[in-house]
C-alpha cells in the first residue's frame, strides 16, 4: 500500500494528532518538487498531509511516467514498517506545493490500517465512475476536490462556503490531463464551457475563481469522480 486518501472523523483524528503533537515527533516540512517517496525504493513511514498537495505518479515501460492522483490535506501515505526496509513504493509522489507531514505514531497504526484498507475500496469505486463521466464532469470534480478537502465537504454541501473561493491548481493542463484521461484540447474546451456558463472565472490558467458552487457540485457531485483526493 503506497498512499491512500482517508477522511478522520473528529473523535478520531484528535487523539491521532493530539499523540503526535510533542517535540519529539516534529514536523516534516518539504518544498515544491521536492521528492516525498520514490518509485522502487522503500517506502516511508506513515504520514498525514496536514498542508500543501502533492502529485503521484507511476512509470512504465509501456505508457512512460503518467499522473494518477493528487493528494492533500488528510491523505495517508506511506507504510508502517523499519525505515529502509519493508514494501517497495509502486508510485512516486512529489510535492506540489509547499507540504506539512506528520508522522504517525505506532499506536494509531491499527486505525490507520484499517481506514487505507477502506479507502482501497473506494479508490476502485471511483475509477468505474472515471470511465462513464463525462469530461466536463471530470474536470468540475477535479475543482470541487481541490477547493473542498474531505472533512470540510459535508459542511460545504450547500456550495455557500465555496462561493467566490480561489483554486489553485498546482499541476499542468499535461499532468492534469494524464490526470483524468483528458487531452489538453478537451481541457482547454471544458474551463471555456465551464466560464462561459459562469460557473467559474479564470484568473489564470492555474487559478479558478468559482462563482456557481451549487452548478459546480451538481457536475461533479462531492468530488471524487475522476479524481483520486485534495487522496497511500
Amino acid at each position: 500500500m503506497t498512499y491512500v486518501t482517508t477522511s478522520f472523523s473528529a473523535a478520531e483524528i484528535l487523539p491521532l494528532r493530539a499523540s503526535l503533537s510533542t517535540p519529539t515527533t516534529p514536523l516534516i516540512s518539504l518544498q515544491v518538487r521536492d521528492i516525498v517517496q520514490t518509485q522502487g525504493q522503500a517506502m516511508i513511514r506513515p504520514c498525514e498531509i496536514l498542508h500543501g498537495t502533492a502529485l503521484v505518479t507511476r512509470h512504465s515501460r509501456k505508457w512512460g511516467e503518467a499522473v494518477i492522483d493528487i493528494i492533500g490535506p488528510g491523505a495517508l501515505i506511506g507504510a508502517p514498517g523499519l525505515d529502509g526496509i519493508g514494501p517497495r513504493a509502486d508510485c512516486t509522489i512529489t510535492a506540489a506545493t509547499d507540504l506539512r507531514l506528520l508522522p504517525l505514531a505506532e499506536e494509531n497504526l491499527p486505525l490507520v490500517a484499517r481506514r487505507m484498507s477502506e479507502e482501497l475500496g473506494r479508490q476502485q469505486r471511483r475509477r468505474l465512475t472515471l470511465a462513464q463521466a463525462s469530461a466536463l464532469e471530470r474536470v468540475a470534480a477535479f475543482l470541487l476536490q481541490l477547493s473542498s478537502p474531505p472533512c470540510q465537504r459535508g459542511m460545504a454541501c450547500n456550495g455557500c462556503a465555496l462561493l467566490g473561493q480561489m483554486v489553485t491548481i498546482p499541476v499542468s493542463r499535461r499532468e492534469m490531463g494524464s490526470l483524468l484521461a483528458l487531452t489538453v484540447e478537451t481541457l482547454s474546451r471544458c474551463f471555456a464551457k465551464l466560464k462561459q456558463d459562469q460557473i467559474i472565472d479564470l484568473n489564470t490558467p492555474s487559478l479558478v475563481t468559482v462563482l456557481n458552487p451549487r452548478a459546480l457540485m451538481e457536475l461533479g457531485g462531492d468530488g471524487d469522480i475522476g479524481c483520486p483526493r485534495l487522496s497511500g
